[in-house]
């Protein structure tokens, strides 16, 4: 079973064996975003098609609500092709159930043991203390093309190579449609909207896995 020289295990590997978050993945209770235990709370669902008509306020005021309240919301009425985000999910499952030893061809521990961003593993450990993400990743910079470092781009799945790019472009419009609706309003909520790139500029791609586990405490 591969491990990064690190010490620091993969978490698919965690899951596999059939291992609860260890107690460096458990949130401490302070640290707890929200009261899990309120009834009724369900992540915001903004529909982006509705925010340029006449009768978008009240989706925009969600919007906003979403933006103060969670830092995040679930988008629909965005334009991106389903069959677009069914390929996306296929190459991210593609990817993760490659064996061990050919997902680390792109590992983010250079040498073993120095951490890079780009690249496929978990977090960079800076403290016996810190609280890490129950999940592996594998993040590239994908624009400006002079930017990549191609030979951390997996070769198998085939259309990974097509697909970041074009994921990354959706990401754009995405931004772009968000980023208009901040600069048109004129109310203080609107500094909850993070601001958006109106150009490419540095641009990157983020696979993510998150393993399910039984335990009923809260982690990363």
């Amino acid at each position: 079973m591969a491990e990064k020289e690190s010490g620091l295990k993969l978490v698919q590997e965690l899951a596999m064996i059939g291992q609860n978050p260890p107690s460096r993945y458990i949130l401490s209770k302070e640290n707890h975003p929200i009261n899990s235990s309120l009834p009724g709370c369900s992540i915001p669902v903004i529909d982006l098609s509705r925010l340029s008509k006449s009768d978008g306020e009240d989706e925009l005021a969600k919007l906003l609500s979403a933006a103060k309240s969670w830092g995040l919301f679930l988008a629909r009425g965005h334009e991106i092709p389903f069959s677009f985000l069914d390929e996306v999910l296929k190459v991210t499952t593609e990817f993760f159930a490659l064996p061990v030893v050919e997902r680390q061809r792109y590992t983010n521990m250079k040498d073993g043991k120095h951490f890079q961003y780009e690249g496929y593993g978990n977090d960079n450990v800076v403290s016996d203390e810190q609280t890490l993400d129950w999940n592996d990743r594998l993040y590239l910079i994908v624009h400006p093309e002079d930017k990549r470092d191609l030979s951390l781009w997996p070769e198998i799945p085939t259309k990974f190579s097509s697909t970041a790019p074009s994921a990354c472009y959706h990401q754009l419009g995405l931004s772009r449609t968000l980023q208009a609706f901040q600069l048109d309003l004129r109310q203080p909520a609107a500094q909850h909207l993070r601001p958006a790139p109106t150009s490419w500029n540095l641009r990157a791609c983020q696979l993510d896995l998150y393993q399910p586990t039984t335990a009923t405490v809260q982690y990363l």
